[in-house]
């Protein structure tokens, strides 16, 4: 008995907040359609627990998993309705006050025509802390010694370097 089914498309469009600590254990929503309770939904190669959907399979509610190391991961989806992966969906902080370092970004990649916000994870970032995207310095919020929420403009398509800098310290991306 094949039958016949119908299907609601899955995609998911925010994830919010898109960033968390590697400990874990923090509630995280994932916005779009066909978000159900049956979901499975990964962190990188870790397992979160589902909570719940809500707003007609609109939002998901998750736990986050506990992380190894702080950095960027992509977060899979699958269900019934299919599979979406956010690339570099989510960034994983160490709470823990450290020297300068830089971990990663969330999301790596921008619209050309209108640019965005993107998140700059580490350690030891402050008010003095600078980021250059190509040839121009974005401003940027300290959120906490761990990570700076930035808003780039737009950009001819292509790849362009990143610098973060701290005092004399730097690092290239």
């Amino acid at each position: 008995v094949g039958g016949f089914s119908w299907f609601e498309e899955l995609v998911v469009e925010d994830v919010l907040p898109p960033w968390g600590t590697v400990e874990g254990g923090e509630e995280i929503s994932l916005a779009g359609i066909g978000l159900m309770d049956s979901s499975e939904v990964l962190f990188g190669q870790a397992t979160a627990s589902v909570v719940e959907s809500a707003l007609e399979r609109r939002l998901l509610k998750v736990l986050s998993p506990a992380a190894e190391r702080p950095g960027p991961v992509d977060i899979g989806i699958s269900n019934a309705n299919g599979q979406w992966v956010v690339p570099q969906g989510f960034l994983y902080l160490d709470d823990s006050d450290g020297d300068f370092v830089v971990t990663g970004f969330v999301p790596d990649r921008l619209p050309a025509d209108r640019g965005g916000e993107f998140l700059v994870g580490g350690n030891g970032f402050d008010e003095t802390t600078t980021v250059a995207v190509g040839d121009r310095n974005i401003p940027c919020t300290l959120e906490r010694p761990q990570l700076l929420i930035c808003q780039a403009g737009p950009n001819p398509p292509g790849s362009v370097p990143v610098r973060v800098t701290q005092g004399d310290v730097w690092s290239d991306w």
